[in-house]
């Protein structure tokens, strides 16, 4: 489906981190998304919209050009790359593992 698809939109009022967005944006679709929760760390500042307006929501989507689609598709890609199981996997044991170093360094 999103292979098929020509612009993604998260129109979410409220949100933690949508896998379905990082999800469209692994398969290098350009994203349209509103200014709620973990979104904005997501899309690109030119492409969020203000939760519930879809005025803001209607010009977001006439200021998408093709060339603007091409550079968010690839832009896109790249940033779901973080969210890939292994790396998020490696970061995790990272963190433990930094964790773990920190309460044996508090024992002193």
């Amino acid at each position: 489906y999103l292979d098929n698809i020509d612009i993604y939109i998260q129109p979410s009022i409220t949100e933690g981190l949508p896998r379905a967005l990082v999800e469209a944006m692994s398969r290098g679709c350009p994203v349209i998304g509103s200014n709620v929760g973990g979104i904005p760390e997501l899309v690109s500042t030119e492409f969020m919209f203000k939760r519930k307006d879809i005025n803001d929501l209607i010009v977001k989507l006439k200021t998408m050009t093709k060339e603007k689609m091409l550079n968010e598709a690839k832009r896109n890609f790249e940033k779901a790359k973080a969210f890939d199981k292994k790396e998020l996997d490696k970061r995790r044991t990272e963190f433990y593992k930094m964790f773990a170093e920190s309460i044996g360094d508090s024992d002193d």
